[in-house]
């Protein structure tokens, strides 16, 4: 799992960067007495395929909506979905209901349910929500944590990853069911 998470939160946040640079000239932002804001860039639909220099098919993420008002410098994301296919030929899928990314703290809050699976099999780890912060190189989460690998399902309250070494760290209420 060492490439696999840390390759598709790179995808979901240089989908984000991607999208969001060469907007060219921007418009002014209105100041605004109240709190009130506006959509200043909207997609729809965005699917992004990346390709090595050989050809095959490396990433393929797709994320129905980004938005970003005037009045926020976050960057807010619809359903995101990303697909990696490592050099082994496995692949992992990343879903997360939402997004939300902030550019100056270089975070990225996925939300809503967030789901890393290996495609081909039943491993699967499941999260309400997951903080990746990009410039540590980490990713965190204080909520239940499920993690189903083979026949084994371990919950837990809270994870850390170390998205370096793929190497992941359980907090707290760590438990353990094997079936026979």
């Amino acid at each position: 799992m060492k490439l696999t998470l840390s390759t598709l939160l790179a995808i979901a946040v240089l989908s984000v960067l991607w999208l969001t640079l060469g907007q060219g000239e921007q418009l002014p932002t209105i100041p605004l007495r109240s709190e009130e804001s506006v959509t200043e860039n909207y997609m729809s639909g965005v699917h992004i395929v990346e390709f090595s220099d050989s050809g095959s098919m490396e990433t393929d993420t797709r994320v129905d909506s980004v938005e970003q008002y005037t009045q926020d410098p976050k960057i807010y994301l619809g359903a995101i979905r990303a697909l990696s296919l490592e050099d082994s030929d496995e692949s992992w899928l990343l879903n997360a209901g939402s997004g939300i990314y902030s550019p100056h703290a270089r975070e990225l809050w996925l939300r809503d349910g967030v789901k890393l699976r290996q495609v081909g099999s039943q491993n699967l780890l499941k999260t309400p929500r997951m903080r990746v912060l990009l410039e540590q190189e980490r990713a965190m989460n204080d909520a239940v944590v499920s993690l189903k690998i083979g026949e084994s399902l371990t919950t837990a309250r809270g994870i850390e990853i170390n998205l370096n070494s793929g190497t992941a760290r359980l907090l707290s209420n760590v438990k353990t069911l094997y079936k026979n």
